[in-house]
């Protein structure tokens, strides 16, 4: 649960900066809603298309620090949630083998009493 509301978090956090860098190319590179949506998400996500770049001095700047911090933040959400899927996905596969081990024993103690029984019968 801890591990879910960590990832909540990130998530809301690369939400955030995903609104900041749209609203702030917006206002800085005069770029319309969507380009600047488009260019931080291919930012964020280290795309790099290079078919939209800023063009100001400030532009240039914040692009540089939005890249820092934003992309870590990007990086550090995905590993966090890989580790929660593959942890999860490891206890799946451990729970089905013990309950695989548990169905195999009791089948095991099944068929020897079958054998004991038939083995009392051919005696008598």
């Amino acid at each position: 649960m801890r591990t879910l509301l960590k990832i909540l978090g990130l998530f809301m956090g690369v939400v955030f900066l995903t609104g900041f860098g749209t609203v702030m190319y917006h206002n800085i590179e005069k770029w319309s809603y969507l380009n600047s949506f488009y260019f931080t998400g291919v930012t964020l996500l280290t795309i790099g298309y290079g078919d939209i770049t800023p063009v100001t001095d400030i532009g240039k700047i914040f692009t540089v620090f939005f890249g820092f911090s934003g992309i870590g933040m990007v990086l550090l959400t995905l590993t966090i949630m890989s580790q929660h899927f593959f942890e999860q996905q490891e206890r799946i596969r451990h729970h089905t083998q013990e309950r695989a081990k548990h169905i195999i024993k009791k089948h095991i103690k099944h068929v020897n009493k079958i054998r004991r029984d038939i083995l009392k019968g051919s005696r008598h």
